[in-house]
């Protein structure tokens, strides 16, 4: 017999589909290795989204100003030795600017969203967040001529493309994992309220399978601002939006879990699903079975 006003819950056998509020919470009921699968397709489409966006945006510029570097130019002391003309911008586009500028006038990258400028004493990095600067290392010595750039960079953009994929999709996973302890302490809660109490292990997997929507669009975000649909504002902004729709789906989900107490064998694994005992699995079935 069911429940008034109780939404039906997905089958949670397999859950599958994080976009909407009934498929995130199935992910409470059924197994962590299901939210994992999801997890690593949602995190390789994301990398995928953001090493398209460098090797179309950002890769271009870097392969020009390699190309524009003088015949001899090198750090030592801290200080960098310039053969060539300054200030002036080796490479540059909308989305980022390659310049150097001895005198920190300012003048030669201003156009781009990133802004890299070779200072005398330090490398700049400028954009609509502010300004960062590393001064040069005092005790090493950098070869920025263009015959020592441009064999290193060419030789080393296979490993950086890879470090892109990899690092971002190991990135994320982790801080689905780490947000989502946090997260299923609010789940827990918000079950409370509404009397829809499950183990811990269940409201991790709703925390973090609430995470992944905003993951999906701030993909398709990266993909617009790399097709210049979207100005860089539009992309900081699509950063907020994307952890507003996670804390939507955070709130949302738990309305969909099944009514009561799930049941737990003493000593049982939270992280296995909620459905390992008997009574679990009857609800499993039918999660309003009374």
């Amino acid at each position: 017999m069911r429940r008034a006003g109780v939404m039906n819950l997905p089958s949670t056998s397999s859950p599958w589909q994080p976009l909407t509020f009934g498929g995130v919470a199935a992910f409470a009921l059924g197994r962590t290795s299901q939210l994992c699968k999801v997890q690593l397709l949602v995190a390789l489409g994301a990398a995928l989204c953001l090493l398209w966006f460098f090797t179309s945006a950002w890769f271009p510029v870097l392969d020009a100003a390699m190309k524009n570097l003088p015949v001899q130019a090198e750090v030592r002391g801290g200080r960098l030795q310039w053969g060539g003309e300054t200030p002036a911008r080796l490479a540059g586009s909308s989305f980022l600017s390659v310049a150097v500028d001895l005198e920190a006038r300012s003048t030669a990258a201003s156009a781009a969203d990133v802004k890299v400028v070779l200072g005398a004493t330090s490398l700049r990095l400028e954009s609509l967040l502010g300004h960062w600067s590393v001064r040069y290392p005092k005790g090493w010595v950098f070869y920025l001529s263009r015959s020592d750039m441009g064999p290193w960079w060419e030789a080393r953009q296979p490993f950086l493309l890879m470090g892109i994929l990899f690092g971002s999709m190991l990135a994320l996973l982790i801080a689905w994992w780490l947000l989502a302890v946090a997260y299923g302490f609010l789940v827990k809660g918000a079950a409370r309220l509404l009397r829809r109490e499950i183990r811990f292990g269940g409201c991790w997997r709703l925390g973090a399978a609430a995470l992944l929507p905003g993951a999906a669009v701030m993909s398709i975000v990266i993909v617009f601002y790399g097709l210049h649909r979207l100005p860089l504002p539009g992309l900081l902004l699509g950063l907020v939006v994307h952890v507003v729709i996670g804390w939507v789906y955070l709130l949302g989900a738990p309305l969909w879990l099944p009514r009561g107490q799930v049941a737990s064998a003493a000593g049982a694994n939270p992280f296995q699903p909620d459905a390992a005992s008997p009574a679990g699995a009857d609800r499993a079935r039918n999660p309003f079975h009374r």
